[in-house]
């Protein structure tokens, strides 16, 4: 009998046994495995032997790296120590950087591109000679074939970087996003090829930094740097350009630029005049560098442009920017209504002296003052032909000098139109007017004197007006042009004219001196003639002597009234003669409600306010008529208390006989008083009993008191 084989015969292969097959399976992995740890562990040692060859054979020198370190949370590689030598062994190294990070993005190699997410360079050192005798130790690289390798760099960061050129030390640092680069060696050891960078934020000095794009095309020979195309761009600026710089202990180079710019970009990044230039302008000019000093100079043209707020609608100018600042030379440009030829100069730092000359011609007058001294608007229509030429500190208008020469001309556009001449020179704050004679078309105002730089007034002034209320609105509206923003007017009508001095400030202004007119009108009456000498503000006349005369009546005023509004600023001290004058003007300058009309004469000595006067009264009347009702013979002595009237003494003919009474009334219209009357006809002081139908009897005597039944006898 045949054994029966058994599913675990050692003649068939067991499913757990290590066959050749999958015994080399697993050696050929241990292999691997143990290949990639000693790759790990081996890969930085030959990182930096990679490195080190590359850079060696490049720059065509000795290179040595002295660690490279592979993070991977977050995976980044760190190179430390990277050196290139010098042009002799014994010369410090031309390169050298302590420490780099960069992310790199793993491209395949074919492409022919290395992609880094970031970079930063930590203490870039870079040296460079140039020997008197001609030449340089800068590295002669090698020439490259092919498109070379692109580079690409999404945030390039140099930090404590510096620039060694002959020992002279120049600081590097910078911040360049997206930056692009393709390089190549070139025949005699030149190496040329694209750079790009951008947009990026650039800082220059103490100014907002400006955000940027570059394209440029560079090749470098020797110590010489020539972009031989360019591109930079920001906003609204597209600036093309091309030059060369050489690489010496100060660098020296030019670079022509051309390309439309926005002026406002310029002014707020890069030139700071502190006038807030704007304009779409085109530029024709040049860069030079020599050293760390960098100016620009050129031409440019545009439209639509401002000047310290002011429409400049076409412009066209030479500037120069550099360590002295920004001048802007034959500024021609057409503004305010005029046109004129302007050259600026504003130097650096605060406090530093900006100096502006100009030509105008047909300049709009009170735009330019409101420009130059920061003005309030005044509606006056002139327009300035002339030279100006003004210097001051920076922030500092107030602290000017400088001189003034101009013909004005009236411009006819609503405005108050204004002539004449104005002449002017400042010298540190110290403004001196040496003749202004200024017209418009009832006044004429002659003006010579000294402004202090805290605005104090001290100015000769002879003026005449055939329209007094024309040149009081004329005269607030100056004043609030100058700051005095709650200008009142004075209230005077008529026409004259005063001779005297302005003292006070400009905006608050003091003017002493004689005042002669005719037809003047105050506070709603006309006085007729007027004989004034005293002191007048925006809030008050002191009147030193004031006459006024109307036929067959006189008025002698002393003292002081306020002339704001009635209630409000309204004070009065006051001493006051009549002679023969109507009542009904003092009743309504005063605001009293009195319904009387006759010529009057006395004296009053009054205190307080207009609205609630107080002092004494005596008057006198020879006819009149006091709420309709004749009278002849008045007399009336009459004590004021605020609100309260007291008349003590009071009588007059009136009816063919005589009216005495005493007591108060106040402005509410309360009375308390009593009356004596003999001898009146009624008819002359009640109202008819019908049309045609009079009293015809006479009363012989009566007493009465307010709020009491009048008895007659």
């Amino acid at each position: 009998l045949k054994p029966e084989r058994s599913s675990s015969s050692w003649s068939r292969p067991r499913e757990d046994a290590v066959t050749p097959k999958r015994r080399r399976r697993i050696l050929t992995t241990v292999f691997l495995l143990a290949l990639l740890g000693l790759a790990l562990v081996r890969f930085p040692f030959w990182s930096r032997g990679l490195i080190a060859e590359a850079l060696s054979s490049f720059f065509q020198r000795p290179a040595t790296v002295g660690a490279v370190q592979f993070h991977f949370f977050p995976f980044e590689i760190e190179v430390r120590d990277v050196r290139v030598g010098g042009a002799t062994p014994e010369a410090p190294p031309f390169l050298e950087i302590p420490r780099l990070v960069t992310v790199p993005l793993i491209r395949p190699l074919w492409e022919k591109r290395a992609r880094f997410t970031r970079m930063q360079v930590y203490g870039l050192k870079l040296r460079i000679n140039a020997f008197r005798e001609g030449g340089d130790d800068i590295p002669k690289v090698k020439p490259g074939g092919g498109q070379g390798t692109e580079v690409r760099i999404g945030r390039l960061t140099i930090q404590g970087g510096e620039l060694l050129i002959n020992h002279e030390r120049v600081p590097l640092d910078l911040e360049a996003p997206d930056f692009r680069g393709r390089l190549l060696g070139r025949r005699a050891g030149a190496l040329g090829g694209d750079l790009a960078f951008g947009p990026g934020p650039l800082g220059i000095g103490k100014n907002p930094p400006l955000s940027i794009s570059a394209e440029l095309q560079v090749l470098l020979e020797g110590r010489f740097l020539t972009v031989e195309r360019a591109r930079l761009t920001a906003e609204k600026t597209d600036i093309a350009f091309t030059g060369k710089i050489e690489i010496q202990s100060r660098p020296v180079g030019a670079f022509a630029l051309t390309g439309p710019v926005d002026l406002a970009v310029l002014d707020r990044h890069l030139m700071a005049t502190g006038f807030g230039l704007k304009g779409d302008a085109r530029f024709e000019g040049g860069v030079t560098v020599e050293g760390s000093r960098l100016r620009l100079h050129g031409r440019f043209a545009g439209t639509q442009g401002e000047f310290d707020g002011v429409p400049v609608p076409t412009f066209s100018s030479q500037i120069a920017w550099n360590e002295k600042g920004v001048r802007l030379s034959g500024l021609e440009l057409t503004a305010l209504g005029g046109s004129g030829s302007l050259d600026l100069e504003v130097p650096p730092g605060a406090g530093s002296t900006v100096h502006l000359t100009a030509s105008m011609r047909e300049v709009d007058a009170e735009g330019l003052v409101r420009a130059v001294f920061d003005l309030g608007e005044a509606g006056v229509g002139a327009a300035v032909t002339g030279p100006v030429d003004l210097r001051w500190p920076k922030g500092r208008t107030r602290h000017l000098s400088g001189s003034l020469g101009v013909d004005l001309t009236a411009k006819q556009d609503g405005r108050t139109p204004l002539w004449g001449r104005f002449d002017w020179r400042a010298e540190e704050g110290l403004q001196t007017v040496e003749g202004a004679d200024l017209r418009t078309p009832p006044t004429q105002v002659r003006l010579k004197g000294q402004v202090q730089e805290d605005r104090r007034v001290d100015l000769a002034v002879d003026g005449e007006s055939r329209d007094l209320a024309a040149a009081d609105d004329l005269g607030r509206r100056l004043r609030q042009a100058l700051g005095t923003a709650e200008a009142q007017l004075a209230g005077i009508s008529g026409a004259g004219g005063f001779r005297g001095y302005w003292g006070g400030t400009l905006e608050v202004p003091v003017y002493q001196g004689r005042f002669a007119g005719q037809g003047v009108g105050y506070l709603g009456v006309s006085w007729g003639r007027a004989e004034w000498a005293g002191v007048m503000t925006p809030t008050e006349i002191r009147s030193h002597s004031l006459v006024l005369r109307r036929p067959g009546g006189e008025l002698w005023l002393d003292g002081r009234l306020e002339t704001g509004f009635l209630g409000d600023q309204d004070a009065a001290e006051v001493r006051v003669r009549i002679k023969d004058w109507p009542a009904e003007d003092f009743a309504k300058a005063l605001a009293w409600d009195l319904d009387v009309k006759g010529l009057v004469s006395g004296e009053a000595d009054l205190r307080g306010r207009r609205s609630a006067p107080q002092g004494a009264v005596h008057i006198t009347g020879q006819a009149g008529r006091y709420y309709g009702i004749p009278y002849q013979d008045l007399e009336v002595r009459t004590t004021l208390r605020g609100s309260v009237a007291e008349v003590k003494l009071g009588r007059a003919r009136v009816g063919g006989g005589e009216v005495r009474f005493v007591g108060t009334a106040t402005d509410e219209g309360v009375y308390d008083g009593s009356a004596e009357i003999k001898d009146v006809d009624l008819g002359d002081v009640l109202v008819p009993l019908m049309p045609g139908v009079a009293w015809g009897d006479r009363m012989r005597t009566a007493t009465a008191r307010a709020n009491q039944r009048l008895v007659c006898k």
